[in-house]
């Protein structure tokens, strides 16, 4: 196996084709002991078919995956001892709440009186304790996809991979059981690979975050970072930020603040000493809660001045598109606490934080 970190599972320059289509493309990446890595990416990017191939259910036309220094790639995929979890979660129906979680442990023919015991043990764990002889068709969503989970962690599985695991839950119920179903992936220790098309479901529960397109890797690194630095503009308009504004040219650098030239004017934006400066052409990444309106625009560094286009209440913040005087069309969600955001067809003129600014690469094809 290469020596990569302390990677458990190595997917290795891994490639697929249906149909002499490419739908994955030099795959390479990999998930420590007890990490949980999410594969995000837009429909149609890769990531289904990516879990395929490391579950077994597809074969890669070329590449290698390894699992605790062992190739697996030929290894059937009842033998590679691994969990799989869908979005549709193909509970039996006419069976009970224990039934469900135990079907795993009697296909392994484990003893009945060890069954009741790890049954009872799983169901406790995702909290739904005293729910063994419920029919799991008078159970809700969120209580069908406990005892998903709790199925798939029963039998002890070397790696769990979830496919969409939340898809099929509306927005309030889903954002109650993220933090859920990480801190049970966490007391369990399984490694773990977490397939959503959701940015912000794969910030809240993974420890490495990948991030496909058309069935290549664009980024990979801790949620926070890829978020904070993407390094295309596809990872920046994935990531929510519509302020992409071309930079003419670099001025100074001083620790870790560099002066760019821009349509909007000098801006100073933060960038870690350590790193280089991307060659040019380059775009400017403004995120969205970058800006506030200035309590004293004419005093200051980063001041931007337009007039307000479009507002939009949305609770603690105002989304306000800003016509800037030099044209750009600019997009961002300004707190409520505490600022009066003027009415359409109104001046505003913002202060932008410097770390809430990014260079990014544009790719020349």
């Amino acid at each position: 196996m290469p020596i990569v970190d302390n990677s458990l599972l190595f997917v290795e320059n891994i490639y697929k084709s249906f149909d002499n289509q490419p739908v994955l493309r030099d795959i390479t990446f990999g998930a420590a002991q007890g990490a949980i890595v999410a594969l995000l990416g837009p429909s149609g990017s890769g990531k289904s078919t990516l879990l395929r191939c490391i579950a077994g259910l597809e074969h890669p036309d070329r590449g290698a995956i390894w699992f605790a220094g062992e190739r697996i790639d030929t290894v059937p995929p009842h033998a590679r001892g691994f969990g799989l979890m869908f979005q549709q979660y193909a509970l039996f129906p006419h069976r009970t709440v224990a039934e469900n979680v135990a079907f795993g442990l009697r296909m392994q023919g484990w003893p009945r009186e060890r069954i009741r015991r790890r049954v009872a043990e799983m169901l406790a764990l995702v909290g739904l304790e005293g729910y063994e002889d419920r029919d799991v068709l008078d159970l809700s969503g969120g209580e069908q996809q406990r005892v998903a989970l709790a199925r798939s962690l029963a039998p002890q599985p070397r790696l769990l991979m979830l496919d969409e695991p939340l898809g099929a839950l509306d927005r309030a119920l889903r954002d109650r059981l993220l933090d859920e179903v990480r801190g049970i992936l966490k007391h369990v220790g399984v490694t773990a690979l977490y397939v959503t098309h959701d940015q912000q479901e794969a910030f809240a529960v993974s420890d490495w975050l990948v991030l496909l397109h058309e069935g290549r890797i664009v980024q990979q690194g801790v949620p926070e970072a890829v978020y904070r630095r993407p390094n295309s503009p596809f990872a920046a308009q994935f990531f929510g930020v519509e302020n992409l504004i071309n930079v003419v040219r670099y001025g100074t650098r001083s620790a870790n603040m560099v002066e760019v030239e821009t349509a909007l004017g000098r801006l100073l934006v933060e960038w870690p000493a350590e790193m280089t400066m991307p060659p040019l052409p380059v775009r400017l990444a403004i995120r969205p809660e970058a800006a506030h309106v200035a309590e004293h625009p004419e005093t200051g560094v980063n001041i931007v001045r337009g007039e307000v286009v479009e507002r939009s209440f949305r609770g603690p913040f105002f989304h306000v598109r800003v016509q800037h005087t030099s044209g750009a069309l600019l997009v961002f969600d300004i707190t409520t606490t505490g600022t009066d955001i003027p009415a359409v067809g109104a001046p505003i003129t913002l202060r932008v934080r410097p770390d809430g600014m990014w260079l990014v690469p544009v790719q020349q094809a």
